[in-house]
C-alpha cells in the first residue's frame, strides 16, 4: 500500500465492484524489525514508515473524496504503540503514533462532509527483540 498507483486501483476496483464506498478499513502495516535505535538504517525507516504512514495516507487520499455526504466511515487499524511506548521498536512506535495523528486530523476534515476516520487499536505487545 506504499505505491500510490496501487491504492489508486484498488480504490476503483471496489468502486467498479459496489458502485460505491460507504465504509473502508485501512489494514496494511507491518512492525518493521525489533532492536536497539542505534542499529536501525535508513531502509528500515523507510521500509516501516512508507508501508504504515504513507499507505495510510494514500488510502485516506483516495478515499475521502468518495465517501457519500450522507455519512461514510474509514477505520485505520493503528496499534497500541500509537498509544504507548515501548523500547527496541522505535521506529515502528513513531509510526504508529504518526497514523494516530494523522487519523485525527483526516477525522477533523472528514467531519465537514458527514463522514467519521477513525483508529482501531488492536492490544498486542511488539515482537520482544
Amino acid at each position: 500500500m506504499r505505491h500510490e498507483n496501487d491504492v489508486r486501483d484498488l480504490v476503483a476496483a471496489a468502486i467498479k465492484h459496489f458502485g460505491r464506498l460507504d465504509v473502508a478499513v485501512n489494514n496494511a502495516g507491518t512492525e518493521g524489525e525489533g532492536g536497539p535505535l542505534g542499529q536501525k538504517t535508513v531502509d528500515n525507516y523507510h521500509a516501516t514508515f512508507d508501508t504504515n504512514v504513507l499507505g495510510t495516507m494514500l488510502s485516506l487520499k483516495h478515499e475521502l473524496p468518495l465517501m457519500p455526504a450522507r455519512g461514510g466511515g474509514i477505520i485505520n487499524i493503528s496499534s497500541i504503540a500509537g498509544q504507548v511506548d515501548f523500547a527496541r521498536v522505535a521506529i515502528y512506535v513513531a509510526s504508529e503514533h504518526a497514523v494516530e495523528g494523522l487519523t485525527k486530523a483526516a477525522a477533523l476534515e472528514a467531519a465537514a462532509a458527514g463522514c467519521a476516520s477513525t483508529p482501531a487499536r488492536p492490544a498486542r505487545s511488539p515482537p520482544r527483540c
